[in-house]
């Protein structure tokens, strides 16, 4: 695996998902700004085929906790599997929303904007995304991309990627290997507003340990030493072409 070439020291890393900005924000602002309907759309977290639906409410009185010092508010869920499948709570706590079981025990840390958050799951793959039901700003870009173009471009040129070059890797083993065709930045969380920790150059073969289906494509992350980062799959070039950065194993060009 090529190593990357690290942009940032890790110490200036934020290394899980926080709230952009929240310094100065107080929690019951965060509250009302986080509250609502969030979606997963990694079908891995729904059921039926449809995503996983989570109402943050915030008009109910709050939970009764005797360990965390912000109240916790009542959190439910639609088609949802795993430990998400149950009654939970939610708290904004440091800046990040905080999503537990209803005796406290933590399910899920997230943050980043009003429209997107990530950050850690409890369970596997140790990492979630949820969105607004009309997902990120990003998605309504590569659409209009792609009904423009045609096609998602295999990295910075005119051919247009095959089926199998947009798909998700396989993860049956555990791990997949993937060859970046772009110069890649590598993000410490599934968002492309998230912190830029390094890149990885074109022709780099990556071996990725986990991957989430969000509203605008394909995230995979990866090892890099001792940090782990992120890659988004497809990207706009110019803010106009619609690429795939990054390739299944030996997957061949070609329409």
């Amino acid at each position: 695996m090529t190593s990357m070439v690290l942009k940032t020291t890790l110490a200036a890393v934020v290394a899980v998902a926080a709230a952009q900005p929240v310094a100065s924000q107080s929690a019951a602002k965060l509250r009302d700004t986080f509250s609502g309907q969030w979606y997963i759309f990694d079908e891995a977290f729904g059921r039926g085929g449809m995503p996983c639906k989570i109402s943050l409410e915030r008009e109910n009185e709050p939970v009764a906790d005797t360990v965390n010092k912000e109240p916790r508010f009542k959190a439910t869920t639609q088609n949802c599997t795993g430990p998400l499948d149950e009654e939970l709570t939610w708290r904004v706590e440091e800046g990040k929303i905080i999503l537990a079981s209803k005796d406290g025990g933590p399910v899920a840390a997230v943050g980043g904007n009003p429209r997107r958050l990530s950050g850690d799951y409890v369970a596997p793959p140790n990492a979630v995304v949820l969105e607004r039901e009309t997902g990120s700003g990003a998605k309504a870009q590569l659409s209009s991309a792609i009904k423009k173009h045609g096609c998602y471009y295999l990295g910075y040129t005119a051919e247009c990627a095959n089926a199998s070059a947009t798909q998700r890797p396989d993860l049956e083993d555990g791990t997949a290997s993937v060859n970046v065709v772009v110069s890649l930045n590598v993000r410490n969380q599934p968002r492309r507003g998230a912190p830029v920790i390094g890149t990885v150059p074109a022709e780099s073969d990556v071996t990725v340990n986990a991957c989430l289906t969000t509203s605008d494509g394909i995230w995979c992350r990866a090892n890099f030493g001792e940090s782990v980062g992120w890659m988004a799959k497809s990207a706009l070039r110019q803010g106009e072409w619609p690429v795939i950065t990054y390739v299944n194993a030996a997957t061949a060009s070609g329409s």
